[in-house]
């Protein structure tokens, strides 16, 4: 009997694989991020669990595979990679380096030269500390990768001195298999986590928040495409026969995976898959136990060394210099590149740290690693490309120069090398076109702000006319000031609107400054309505004697012979004593010993009774100009004019003036006695006013209104909008 025809199985679904997962779930985390906008940010704590539980065993599976690596090699063996080697790290670093800083000479730092500011700086870190292994159990606590593995580097080195050592290299073995065991049961969640990390991200960043480190975003997509998707597979693909395409088929899990859950570590058995299967195929056999060693080692002494995405930390503190109008010397700028790279070598949160460092070198504020840690998770995927490019770069052609199987095209390396160095000069000579000056664009944006609203509601503020100060007289009471204020309602505050950044009229004449926003706050917490008093230097305390305001606001300095007369609050700010002068000559004003030394000094300055005695007093040798103003054009005309040598004035003053005036700059010389202190003056017949006045201005700084304050008007930062982001659903909703 004839038996029946069976009948065909439907097929069954199948399953994507790994990659397509974690590419769809991305792609939905993303639309979901849109739609949802804010709410959606609670998803991300899915993707912070699935990273913690990856980082917990990178420690223990970097220590054990490198001493176990590097332990069961032959000192001679160990030799012979080192010389087969130095020269392929140094190629990635040569290349990297010079890639970002051809980038970096787009970046325009026409901005004032100055000094540290009063401002809270990142604390002081050692990049020894980062670097030499002293304490391990400091290292691991601190995440210091670097520390770490030169560690690991000496006592695997040493280890291969020492007899009986199988049972140590099998505990270590065990190790190794129960980390990657718990990599691989993990890594099944990695969709989910690239769900929730893509979900938080595309739903909490800001459009505002992109526009302003649009600089920064557009040279990092640049870079980070040119080295990930042309220059370091190119040169792989010179030096190996392994073809471009090949190269990223067999990378292509850990390029995908590592990038989903932003962690590179978690392509280091990816990599080494990678690399046994390329030397395979090129050997035509099965890699030998000294191979695999060899790969082992490479791949884990590579993974901090060649974190490619970790050197665009000097594309960041180039910008950050010009996000925060501050500049760098000749000599730091040459040494940035390698500071920046020996500051960064570790994982890629070590970054972090690094930003951190030359923050502190730089004398950037803390708010730099702020700006660092709000963009990261959008920057932290480019990351991640470049640097599992680069530790797969050191890893595959080490194994191919130890094996002797490396074919070099050097004229098909140099031809792309020179091609990319020649479309990144023009792409740098464009931008430098389409990137604003940004001396103009923060003056303008200065000039731009207005006192926020949250200040201005409910206070009435009315700004006096000027009057004939000479006929003031002293008016004796013993009326404190802060009862006449409750009794009759009225802040009366004394300015002069001569006084950039801290009192000036804005693009719509409206008073303004860092002193205005203190004057509307007081008004607030007094709850009383306001009126600015405008007054001259030379009759500033005949006015405040004579009752015609109740607290002088307008940077104004404490001196002895003032204290004498009147009260100051504590000091809410401290400058250094400045020159302004022509770019040209800046390198002239250094040092005070060396300006006292110009022959037929004419130094400028307004008419303000501490000024003109501090030039006679440090430079006794120089032609005191009065002039008009100091914040408008005046100073300009007289250096035209040549009238003046130099400006004299606060350095929080003389930057913001340099802005509108780009062919000067603001230099702080060295020997000059100590900064100027700033505080608000008020009559001597008040201590319970000076009371308050002081306890408010603690609470000021202890709620966060002093550095608010200080990085809008003397940062030139917008204020931050802490508005809910825009989101699909929001908008169908209202």
């Amino acid at each position: 009997m004839q038996s029946p025809i069976p009948k065909e199985k439907p097929l069954l679904f199948v399953s994507p694989s790994l990659p397509v997962q974690v590419i769809i779930s991305s792609i939905l985390g993303i639309l979901v991020g849109l739609f949802f906008g804010d709410k959606a940010a609670p998803l991300g704590f899915i993707g912070t669990i699935y990273t913690m539980l990856l980082e917990s065993v990178v420690f223990p599976y970097i220590i054990c595979t490198l001493l176990s690596s590097l332990g069961d090699l032959s000192p001679h063996i160990s030799l012979k990679l080192l010389k087969k080697s130095w020269w392929i790290y140094l190629l990635l670093i040569f290349i990297t380096l010079g890639i970002l800083i051809i980038l970096g000479l787009s970046i325009p730092l026409n901005i004032p030269l100055t000094s540290p500011q009063q401002t809270d700086y990142a604390t002081k870190s050692s990049i020894l500390e980062l670097l030499i292994p002293y304490n391990l159990f400091y290292a691991l606590a601190n995440n210091y990768v670097p520390a770490i593995v030169i560690f690991c580097i000496f006592f695997g080195i040493t280890l291969q001195f020492i007899a009986n050592k199988t049972i140590f290299f099998n505990i270590l073995e065990i190790i190794n298999k129960t980390c990657l065991s718990f990599w691989n049961w993990l890594v099944r969640f990695a969709p989910l986590a690239a769900f929730s990390l893509l979900a938080k991200i595309s739903g909490t960043i800001r459009i505002d928040q992109l526009t302003a480190l649009s600089e920064f975003l557009i040279l990092f997509s640049i870079g980070i495409v040119l080295l990930t998707f042309w220059l370091i597979p190119v040169i792989i693909s010179s030096c190996t026969d392994i073809h471009y395409k090949s190269l990223f088929f067999e990378l292509r899990n850990a390029l995908i995976i590592s990038v989903s859950t932003t962690l590179s570590v978690v392509a280091l058995p990816y990599v080494r898959q990678a690399t046994v299967k390329f030397i395979t195929q090129k050997q035509q056999i099965t890699p030998s136990r000294e191979t695999v060693d060899i790969i082992q080692t490479t791949l884990l002494i590579g993974y901090p060394i060649a974190q490619v995405g970790n050197f665009f930390v000097y594309l960041f503190m180039l910008f950050a210099l010009l996000f925060f109008n501050q500049n760098i010397t000749n000599f730091k700028h040459i040494l940035l590149p390698l500071i920046s790279y020996l500051s960064s070598i570790g994982s890629p949160t070590t970054s972090i740290d690094a930003v951190l460092f030359l923050s502190d070198w730089l004398n950037l504020p803390n708010d730099t690693n702020n700006l660092y840690l709000g963009i990261m998770p959008l920057i932290r995927y480019g990351q991640i490309l470049a640097s599992v490019m680069g530790f797969s770069f050191v890893t595959i052609l080490v194994t191919f120069a130890f094996t002797g199987n490396l074919t070099i095209n050097y004229k098909r390396i140099v031809t792309h090398l020179l091609i990319a160095c020649f479309l990144l000069v023009l792409l740098v000579q464009f931008l430098k076109y389409f990137f604003p000056n940004p001396a103009t664009k923060n003056y303008n944006r200065l000039n731009s702000f207005s006192i926020d609203q949250a200040l201005t509601n409910g206070v009435k503020a009315t700004v006096m006319p000027p009057f004939d100060e000479s006929k003031i007289a002293p008016v004796n009471t013993d009326e404190d000031t802060l009862f006449r204020i409750q009794r009759s309602g009225v802040l009366r505050v004394g300015f002069n609107a001569d006084m950039r950044p801290f009192v000036f009229y804005n693009d719509k004449h409206q008073l303004v400054g860092y002193d205005i926003a203190y004057a509307y706050s007081l008004a607030q917490a007094l709850h009383v309505s306001l009126e600015f008093v405008p007054f001259t230097w030379e009759y500033l305390i005949n006015d405040l004697e004579g009752n015609m305001f109740d607290i002088a606001m307008s940077a104004i300095y404490v001196t002895e012979q003032r204290l004498q007369n009147v009260m100051f609050t504590e000091s809410y700010f401290r400058s250094p004593i400045s020159l302004v002068v022509p770019k040209q000559y800046q390198d002239n004003y250094k040092d005070a010993n060396q300006i006292r030394n110009i022959n037929n000094l004419k130094i400028g300055v307004f008419n303000d009774p501490v000024l003109i005695p501090l030039i006679r007093q440090n430079f006794p040798n120089a032609n005191i100009i009065i002039l008009q103003n100091a914040s408008g054009n005046a100073p300009a005309v007289a250096f035209e004019q040549q009238r003046i040598n130099a400006m004299l004035w606060s350095e929080a003053q003389t930057r913001v003036w340099v802005l509108a005036h780009p062919e000067y700059v603001s230099v702080v010389p060295f020997g000059v006695p100590a900064p100027f202190l700033m505080a608000y003056m008020i009559r001597s017949n008040s201590p319970q006013f000076l009371r308050f006045l002081n306890y408010w201005l603690e609470l000021k700084k202890n709620d966060g209104f002093q550095k608010n304050m200080y990085s809008q008007w003397i940062l030139i930062r917008p204020i931050k909008d802490e508005q809910p982001r825009w989101s699909i659903w929001k908008a169908l909703v209202n």
